[in-house]
């Protein structure tokens, strides 16, 4: 690799891990690269990225490459900046689909909650559920030197808050109501000293009727003293006059809006997946596996980057550790054959290394390489039913190997993880 190629991935990364993934991108363009040319015509990428994914490339998704980087069509693109478009086209897709997914868990609770407040109204209905308005008084921007009160004022009902700091101002109480009439709420702001209301800062009227959607109002209401803004006041007001069909309403906004959440995620997942296709490979038919398995298989990783990270203190650079792996595998290997014959090992990981040598990063590779090693952990393991116990008595030399492939048994569970978790990168 290039000196300007590295030195222009560090003044554009600035973590190890994302050095890590330019430079496995940039490994995965060799065989463009092996022509020598500087520059490529937006075709000559489109035909490439197809030729590797087996299918045609989305044109929007190379679009968004060369506008990352400050380029149309009809420029030609280096492949530094290639990878640097490539990189941030990716990250950019991967953090949308992972802002949608907490929604979509958000709306997957509200849907829950409301779900199961919708039964339990119907199931017991109450009429003091019904033409209930709620008032939640939050905090005012009025700085003042004494205690400042908020009083709420429905029909013939008042209640007044708690006196709080007046530099301060924040109250965070909830009051509640049943409107007899269509009058205005009325909300006055007092200053406040030895039990007793001193002075009105200011006062806003609201009427009921802008409150018949049965909507949460979250605003800064205007204070106003006489004719003068004195400040405002940040209130939640909402008015439910009958709690069965508004949660009906709310129940189907929220299911709705979650089934098009799920919607996008599918559309956003589906464009990352194209994206990584050049650079994954189709599977062949055998390899294809469920929506579900791949679910599941998304939150194993999650979960074994959470374990390497709380038993290292910090994120395992997954590319880094499938060098160290490779090298790790096929030296033990060649210890283990310095008595026993010991080729199903020696075979795997020499394969593995003329992969990586060669750059050669597709999704199915990483895949046979974690089945391999699983695989050569039963034929240990049936080794060392057999002979184990025998080579071990032998002498010194046999014992060492005995030791080495128990060794060898252990670090594979660690090389397994690696190669599996790089094919998922």
């Amino acid at each position: 690799m290039s000196a300007d190629f590295s030195s222009h991935v560090r003044m554009r990364s600035t973590t190890p891990s994302q050095q890590d993934r330019l430079l496995q991108i940039r490994g995965a363009l060799n065989e463009i690269t092996k022509s020598g040319k500087a520059d490529f015509t937006f075709q000559e990428l489109q035909d490439f990225l197809t030729q590797k994914s087996g299918k045609t490339f989305d044109p929007a998704l190379l679009d968004e490459i060369f506008i990352n980087v400050s380029l149309q069509r009809s420029d030609k693109l280096t492949i530094e900046d290639f990878v640097t478009g490539y990189y941030q086209t990716e990250t950019a897709l991967k953090s949308q689909i992972d802002m949608l997914k907490k929604q979509i868990r958000d709306e997957s609770i509200k849907v829950t909650q409301t779900r199961r407040q919708y039964i339990e109204a119907k199931a017991n209905k109450i009429p003091e559920d019904d033409n209930v308005l709620t008032v939640i008084v939050k905090k005012t921007d009025i700085k003042s030197q004494k205690q400042l009160v908020v009083r709420v004022i429905c029909d013939e009902w008042e209640v007044t808050t708690n006196p709080v700091i007046g530099s301060l101002g924040v109250w965070e109480e909830t009051f509640t109501f049943n409107p007899v009439s269509n009058s205005d709420l009325l909300v006055e702001l007092w200053e406040h000293e030895k039990m007793k209301n001193l002075a009105c800062i200011g006062k806003v009227s609201i009427p009921l009727l802008m409150l018949k959607d049965e909507d949460p109002h979250e605003e800064n209401f205007k204070l106003v003293d006489k004719t003068r803004l004195a400040g405002f006041l940040h209130m939640i007001i909402q008015w439910v006059q009958v709690k069965i069909d508004y949660l009906e309403r709310l129940l189907t906004y929220y299911e709705s809006l979650l089934t098009k959440q799920r919607k996008q995620l599918e559309d956003l997942e589906n464009r990352h997946d194209n994206l990584m296709m050049p650079f994954t490979g189709n599977s062949p038919n055998w390899f294809i596996y469920s929506p579900r398995l791949k679910k599941a298989e998304l939150h194993l990783a999650k979960q074994l980057d959470d374990f390497t990270k709380k038993t290292f203190g910090e994120e395992v650079r997954w590319p880094r550790a499938l060098k160290f792996s490779i090298f790790l595998y096929v030296f033990l290997s060649l210890l283990t054959c310095f008595l026993r014959p010991d080729f199903f090992n020696l075979t795997v990981g020499i394969i593995a290394l003329a992969w990586h040598i060669t750059l050669t990063q597709r999704q199915i590779y990483y895949r046979v390489l974690t089945t391999s090693v699983i695989l050569s952990q039963f034929y240990d393991l049936f080794w060392l039913y057999f002979f184990g116990h025998t080579w071990f008595d032998i002498d010194q030399e046999h014992r060492l190997i005995v030791i080495l492939t128990i060794i060898n048994i252990q670090g594979k569970i660690g090389f397994a993880a690696v190669f599996w978790k790089n094919s998922l990168l």
